[in-house]
């Protein structure tokens, strides 16, 4: 007599897939913790400088343009830490390019409603290949940056970064 030894097939089901999911999710957490566990190190033993960024918001509503001054302390409204004090704001009157398409002609429409500020702001910053860091905040010319004061809040972009003494 011959002895069958086929095995039989194992199909997957609900409970094979949440233990696949279960792994995956340690996984990813075990990588997130190892990679930010000497995040906090890196920036306390690294030099700390002095640094002024300017940061450009367009299309402010002309009603915002004196809310924010010279000498205010601006926050990260993402970790609600300290990233500077203003040291100048400016602005400029509103404009954007405009298409006429009778003629087919590009221009500079102004809109009298709207400004353009440019706000420099002074910090303490730590530097690394990824960047200027004030307190947890990364700084890169180009990156949109949110700041919030007293009476202000608003999205731009880094437009220039310098250390100064």
């Amino acid at each position: 007599m011959a002895v069958n030894f086929k095995l039989k097939k194992r199909r997957w089901n609900g409970m094979d897939l949440f233990f696949v999911l279960m792994a995956a999710l340690v996984i990813v957490a075990v990588v997130f913790v190892l990679g930010n566990m000497d995040k906090g190190n890196k920036e306390q033993s690294a030099e700390r400088i002095n640094i002024e960024y300017t940061v450009e918001f367009r299309q402010v509503n002309n009603i915002a343009l004196g809310k924010i001054r010279e000498g205010d302390t601006v926050r990260d409204p993402d970790n609600k830490r300290n990233i500077g004090t203003v040291i100048s704001v400016q602005s400029a009157p509103y404009s954007k390019i405009a298409y006429n398409s009778t003629d087919g002609s590009v221009y500079m429409a102004e809109n009298p409603d709207f400004s353009d500020l440019l706000i420099t702001i002074r910090a303490e910053a730590t530097h690394s290949d990824m960047g200027y860091y004030v307190n947890d905040a990364r700084f890169l010319v180009g990156k949109p940056t949110n700041i919030w004061s007293q009476g202000f809040a608003g999205s731009g972009y880094c437009i220039s970064i310098r250390e100064i003494d």
